[in-house]
């Protein structure tokens, strides 16, 4: 494979079943849709009044400049993802781009986690639609706050809604509830600052009011950083949206970079002014200020009065909902995804007829969603909730970012040098990893450096809990490789009955431990029977579309045993549905004829491969959209390709006709 070239995926899905695949609605989505994707999954509002507010009860004073390092990270992994987008328009967006950049095992977890953060954040954020519901009835009305669970639920069922009625509905009540709350937070930021007069201070950019006692100085920045990242998480949601987007190589790296570098001038803007308002002095106890919800409480009623209190009110359970509404679209996409190649099942693929909407994402997301929120509610309160979930997303996504900067890195360098550039795609990615290291280590409660103080309990819970899904995720993954390690042989199959003689590798079996492998045991298809090494005799019983041999009778007495199985059930065969065929493919494999074959003519094939793929002509990805135009683009390039071979060999007309030169 030559640098050029982009790897096929060879992640661990199983073969296609010969169905055609859902595909997401093409080019429905304008570049309002994309970028407000990013800018509400961000939730700017929400982000301004409760999630750098938590970061508060640790850099005190001193958070903008907290603010301020998150957004230089962050803005460096903007760039990596733009980077990737450029060239990988997917639904699968992380997924794609660390399976594609690194290695395709590693992007499955990439995925894995990154469904946990969008399953989280579905609860996180149906949480807070029931802390600002029900702090304000309570306030105001004397309603008990217990019943936050019911409008947590009401929420939850009305992005649901819009996600059902599909994508374009979806991402135009986005844009117009995203417009709403920017606009509204920002001039209350603007009212606050000029009603701060002289107490306006460029002193709250340094570590001078990070009094938090546990946390002086840098360690109090780093602390209140996790909860900035927090803030900013979002920005990279266009990138789900990229097979429904109108132009996704423009659009989708300009929505992650602007959404990014706005939101989070929107966001030090907004910071600075409820600090010198509130004063910096005061700051470590602002988060439980007004009921904990300082800015609609507190700063609103001051700046603007009754009024401004409701506009403030409306303006945070719009930023919830549409950031509810983003994180519902992204976690359903990437479902798809992973449901379309099957890594999960298929179901996951499918849409609905009328709306193009995958369903089953959408019934997970909402199950997984009120029922998370409702443990974590019930069992430490509302608050407690929404800042453990908070601390578990940016455990996720921190690691996310680092491995995007990495597969940046290694994509350019290894499949677009010709495109490689130092400050793009070395420089920056290699900051941004350096940038998000403490913030890892603090989220995980890992004292590595000196300034890294651990988290309190139950937030200290959060480290472990992304830990056990990680090793859920590994375990699946091995499950997969387990259970579909001849992923060609459909491939194969489909070859063959086209009249093809293929000449590749199959996978020789395998068994843990050094212990006997399939090959082994004697399989006759004919008579349905498998014989063991011991010389015992068992019936092919038939199971999805294959079938399965159980030794498990004679395996107890068995001298062999050590040597076969260490399961207590005995030994067991696996009959794959193409099992005659690929008999057929190791058998003719062992010929040394073959062998020396398939030694001469891969180099020559791979190389042919390289030349069809070139940069020039596109490389692996389509130049044009539509089957039609896709595939007479592949046909031209294929005659243009055999022309030039036929040339070489001396191709040349005579009076008798066309015919190759003879050495």
């Amino acid at each position: 494979m030559t640098a050029g070239d982009v790897p096929a995926h060879s992640g661990p899905a199983p073969a296609a079943d010969g169905r055609p695949p859902a595909e997401l609605r093409r080019g429905v989505v304008g570049f309002s849709g994309v970028l407000f994707q990013s800018i509400t999954f961000m939730a700017p509002a929400i982000a301004t009044a409760f999630s750098i507010p938590i970061g508060m009860a640790f850099g005190g004073g001193a958070t903008v400049l907290a603010v301020i390092l998150a957004l230089i990270a962050s803005l460096f992994v903007a760039s990596s993802i733009a980077q990737l987008a450029k060239h990988m328009p997917s639904a699968g967006s992380f997924y794609t781009y660390v399976s594609n950049g690194i290695h395709p095992g590693l992007g499955f977890l990439v995925g894995w986690a990154f469904e946990l953060a969008l399953l989280i954040g579905g609860a996180f954020l149906a949480t807070q639609i029931g802390i600002i519901v029900s702090g304000t009835l309570n306030s105001e009305f004397g309603t008990p706050t217990s019943l936050w669970w019911i409008w947590m639920v009401l929420g939850t069922i009305l992005v649901f809604t819009l996600g059902y009625l599909g994508i374009r509905a979806s991402t135009r009540a986005g844009v117009v509830l995203g417009a709403f709350e920017v606009l509204v937070i920002l001039a209350l930021a603007i009212t606050l600052i000029a009603k701060a007069g002289s107490h306006n201070t460029l002193s709250v950019f340094s570590t001078q009011f990070a009094n938090n006692p546990k946390y002086r100085g840098f360690s109090g920045i780093v602390a209140a950083s996790i909860f900035s990242i927090l803030a900013f998480i979002g920005f990279e949601e266009a990138a789900p949206l990229a097979e429904e987007a109108h132009h996704p190589r423009r659009h989708v790296r300009l929505a992650v970079l602007l959404s990014c570098l706005g939101v989070g001038i929107f966001y030090v803007i907004n910071t600075y002014a409820s600090t010198v308002f509130y004063g910096p002095r005061r700051m470590l106890g602002f988060v439980s200020a007004g009921s904990a919800n300082p800015w609609q409480n507190v700063l609103a009623r001051e700046a603007w009065g009754a009024a401004g209190f409701v506009i403030v009110f409306l303006a945070l359970l719009n930023s919830v909902i549409a950031n509810l509404n983003a994180a519902n679209n992204s976690s359903t996409r990437n479902l798809f995804a992973m449901g379309r190649i099957r890594l999960l099942p298929r179901s996951f693929a499918l849409l609905t007829k009328r709306f193009g909407s995958p369903y089953a994402g959408l019934w997970a997301q909402l199950l997984i969603t009120i029922g998370v929120s409702l443990w974590l509610g019930l069992q430490y309160g509302p608050y407690t909730a929404f800042a453990l979930t908070a601390t578990i997303i940016v455990d996720v996504f921190v690691p996310l970012y680092i491995l995007l900067n990495m597969a940046c890195i290694v994509y350019y360098a290894r499949f677009r040098r010709a495109e490689f550039n130092w400050l793009l795609h070395a420089v920056i990615p290699v900051l941004g990893i350096a940038a998000f290291v403490p913030a890892f280590f603090a989220g995980a409660g890992l004292p590595v450096f000196s300034f890294i103080t651990p988290l309190p309990s139950p937030l200290s819970y959060a480290g472990p809990a992304v830990g056990v899904w990680v090793i859920l995720g590994l375990i699946y993954l091995a499950y997969l490789y387990a259970r579909h390690p001849n992923r060609d042989a459909a491939t194969r199959a489909g070859l063959e009955a086209q009249g093809f003689t293929v000449t590749a590798k199959c996978p020789p079996p395998r068994n843990s431990g050094g212990r006997f492998a399939k090959d082994r045991f004697t399989v006759d298809l004919d008579q349905a029977t498998v014989t063991c090494p011991a010389g015992q005799t068992t019936i092919i019983v038939p199971a999805r579309g294959g079938g399965r041999a159980s030794f498990r009778p004679w395996c107890a007495t068995c001298p062999l045993r050590p040597d076969c199985t260490s399961s207590r059930r005995g030994r067991t065969i696996t009959i794959h549905p193409q099992e005659a065929m690929l008999q057929r493919a190791r058998a003719t494999q062992r010929d040394p004829a073959w062998q020396e074959r398939y030694r001469t003519d891969r180099p020559v094939v791979e190389r042919k491969i390289s030349h069809f793929t070139r940069r020039a002509w596109g490389g692996r990805t389509a130049r044009t959209r539509g089957l039609t135009r896709i595939t007479t683009d592949l046909d031209t390039r294929a005659g243009a390709l055999n022309w030039a071979r036929l040339a070489v060999l001396g191709l040349d007309h005579n009076p008798a006709g066309w015919a190759l030169r003879v050495p």
